[in-house]
């Protein structure tokens, strides 16, 4: 055996160690690709099953680990954790940085629950244990593998119950994001876990005043609009039927909105009150001369 892994380490391309690799004892596999030249090396270990990624990665020195396993895309790197034995796979994890971790982890949980048949077309579920970050990469992978919209997200327990706000958990979810589909004329919305608050106490104060400034501003110009209760957003109805066309009235003024179409209501516009409060304050009279423009 030593005979044929010093020919290895004297003779083997990576293409050659590709041809040999299945015949090779573990052993003669480890020091076959330590002969490799980094270059040769990195193009060999991507090429790997994901199996055989661990098997290698777990007869490497710990020291070098962490390098091998930062070369993998995150859907690679979900495929290496899954593939490991149990007890390896938070380790392996841990190689990682955190931004790639909670990406893999988020994969790792939808690979699970695809598999165990808890995915549902009506709506996306998140676990209550993800932090934001994982749980919205969770999402993006439904949202890049379904045909349907995401409109609403639950977090669900173990048991596949729904967690009520009112529960002793210390996350909850709520937000609505934005995805452009580039096979569609309009954007989609998907509903969308962005906050972790936590112990955290939200100070709704600015958002109310936001919500006050614009209400009060569009009825005074005379547009009709419900006064929002909870939302971060306002629905006026267009003074022309058309909105889409008086989203593009705005946009001449400097405003920008999305159609109210997009969402299911047309004839009106939807305005978020994310922005800052000056924003608001500066986009009024664009609104107003927009308001008599489409009023002739």
């Amino acid at each position: 055996m030593s005979e044929t892994v010093n020919e290895a380490r004297e003779a083997l391309s990576g293409s050659e160690l590709q041809d040999l690799w299945s015949s090779l004892a573990p052993e003669a596999r480890l020091e076959a690709f330590k002969a490799l030249s980094r270059a040769e090396a990195e193009d060999f270990f991507w090429d790997l099953s994901a199996p055989d990624q661990v098997e290698l990665l777990l007869a490497l020195p710990a020291v070098e680990r962490r390098g091998w396993m930062r070369l993998l895309a995150p859907d690679d790197a979900a495929d290496a954790v899954q593939a490991a034995p149990e007890e390896e796979r938070d380790g392996l994890l841990a190689l990682l940085d955190d931004s790639a971790r909670k990406e893999v982890t988020a994969l790792l949980a939808y690979a699970e629950d695809q598999a165990g048949g808890l995915m549902s077309p009506r709506f996306a579920r998140v676990r209550p244990d993800m932090t934001a970050d994982e749980a919205i990469s969770y999402l993006h992978k439904q949202a890049r593998e379904r045909v349907e919209t995401i409109y609403y997200v639950y977090v669900l327990d173990a048991q596949q119950r729904r967690i009520s706000p009112g529960c002793a958990t210390r996350r909850h979810w709520h937000g609505v994001v934005h995805v452009e589909r580039p096979d569609r004329g309009a954007p989609e919305l998907l509903a969308v876990g962005v906050a972790e608050v936590g112990d955290q106490v939200i100070d709704v104060g600015p958002y109310r005043e936001k919500r006050d400034l614009m209400y009060e501003g569009l009825t005074r110009i005379g547009y009709q609009c419900v006064k929002p209760q909870g939302a971060f957003y306002v629905f006026p109805r267009t003074p022309i039927p058309d909105d889409v066309a008086f989203v593009r009235l705005l946009a001449d003024e400097g405003v920008l909105t999305v159609p109210g179409s997009g969402f299911g209501m047309p004839g009106h516009i939807r305005i978020s009150l994310t922005v800052e409060r000056d924003t608001v304050v500066r986009a009024l009279p664009g609104f107003e001369r927009a308001f008599r423009k489409a009023r002739g």
